[in-house]
C-alpha cells in the first residue's frame, strides 16, 4: 500500500519486480490521491501487465468518497483495472470512518464501472451485518480477507468474526461468481482458510467459484 505520495513509484517498482521474477505470484500495484503523476503510473503498470490497483483508506489517510480519491478510482477503471479496497473498520484504527460502509456506498454510486471494484472483508469488517444490507447484490466483487473464525489480537483477546449463517445469506443475494477467496495472511492462514470454505454446507460450483475460478478469470488464469 502507498502510505505516502513519495513512495508510490518505489513501491510499484517492487511490485513489478515480484511479477517479473515469481511465475506462481500476481500482485496488484498501489496509488495514492496526493500523488502527481497517476496517469503515467497507471500507464506505467498497465503496460508491465498489472491488472490492478490496492486501496486501504485508512491507512491512506483519505476518505474513500472524497472527490480526490473518486477521481483516482474512475483514472483506474476506465483503463480497465482493478480497484481492491479495504473495507469497513480497522482494528488499528479504532473510529476512523474513511472506509465506512456510507463512504463505500457513496464511492460505488459515483464509479464509472462498479464491475472493477473488488470489496476485501466481504464489504464491511466486522460490519458483516451491514454490509450484507446494503452491499450484498451489488454489482461488485466482494472477498473474504479476514472473514472466517475469529480475529486474534497480540494481548490474546478474540473477535468474532462472520456468523456461517450470514455467509450462507451472502452466497445467497450476491452469488458465488462475484466472491473471491481471500486470507489476509499473515492474519489468517490460508490452508485454515481453505478448509473453512470447504466445510462449508454450500455446493461444490459454489465452493470452487468462491476459492478459484473466479480469481482466474479475472486474473486471466487458465484452469
Amino acid at each position: 500500500i502507498v502510505t505516502n505520495a513519495r513512495h508510490t513509484k518505489s513501491i510499484n517498482d517492487f511490485v513489478l519486480k515480484v511479477n517479473a521474477t515469481h511465475d506462481n505470484l500476481i500482485s496488484f500495484g498501489s496509488l495514492h490521491p496526493d500523488y502527481e503523476n497517476n496517469i503515467e503510473e497507471i500507464k506505467r503498470l498497465k503496460e508491465n501487465g498489472i491488472l490492478g490497483i490496492k486501496f486501504h483508506p485508512v491507512y491512506q489517510n483519505c476518505p474513500v468518497d472524497s472527490e480526490k480519491f473518486i477521481k483516482l478510482i474512475n483514472l483506474v477503471v476506465d483503463n480497465g483495472m482493478y480497484a481492491l479496497f479495504h473495507a469497513g473498520d480497522d482494528p488499528g484504527y479504532p473510529g476512523n470512518d474513511y472506509s465506512s460502509i456510507d463512504r463505500i456506498i457513496n464511492m460505488l454510486n459515483q464509479v464509472h464501472d462498479e464491475t472493477r471494484i473488488i470489496l476485501a472483508h466481504l464489504g464491511g469488517l466486522f460490519r458483516f451485518e451491514e454490509a450484507y444490507e446494503m452491499i450484498a447484490g451489488r454489482n461488485v466483487y466482494l472477498d473474504t480477507a479476514m472473514c472466517f473464525d475469529k480475529c486474534y489480537y497480540k494481548d490474546g483477546s478474540t473477535r468474532d468474526l462472520i456468523d456461517e449463517e450470514l455467509f450462507y445469506k451472502f452466497i445467497e443475494r450476491h452469488g458465488s461468481k462475484k466472491i473471491l477467496f481471500g486470507t489476509d495472511n499473515p492474519w489468517t492462514k490460508a490452508d485454515k482458510m481453505v478448509e473453512y470454505v470447504n466445510n462449508l454446507k454450500i455446493s461444490k460450483e459454489d465452493k470452487e467459484n468462491i476459492l478459484y475460478k473466479n480469481a482466474c478469470r479475472i486474473l486471466n488464469i487458465e484452469y
